[in-house]
């Protein structure tokens, strides 16, 4: 699932108009585990708690913004749950491998978007 959130296009300095689509995620805040912090993420951004976190996909650093060390964690949920918006996003999508690294190419290395081709969707 990709999340669309405008007010990241205003602070990375992209121009307007700019196809920006990013999964949930967040920092990890003192004192939480990655688990925790992941769980949470997704709850606070999607709604979602019904889903398996199946472990470390890869870890990359950002192509834009402060150059962050990226963690993405491969989770497993049901296109059936409800998805419950937070304020910060507009809008989601669940996307084919190859459309997904399309829209994941503005924050992501292109080591990433390669692994998106082996990825198995259920």
């Amino acid at each position: 699932m990709l999340l669309k959130n405008p007010e990241k296009i205003k602070s990375l300095g992209l121009s307007e108009g700019t196809e920006y689509w990013d999964i949930p995620g967040g920092r990890i805040e003192e004192g939480m585990t990655i688990g925790k912090t992941l769980r949470k993420e997704i709850e606070e951004e999607t709604g979602l708690t019904g889903f398996e976190n199946n472990g470390l996909f890869h870890a990359c650093l950002s192509n834009i913004g402060e150059h962050l060390i990226l963690f993405v964690y491969e989770c497993l949920a049901s296109k059936d749950l409800e998805v419950k918006l937070s304020a910060e996003n507009i809008k989601y999508g669940w996307f084919e491998k190859e459309k997904a690294a399309e829209l994941l190419k503005t924050n992501f290395p292109p080591d990433f978007i390669e692994k998106l081709d082996h990825l198995c969707i259920a």
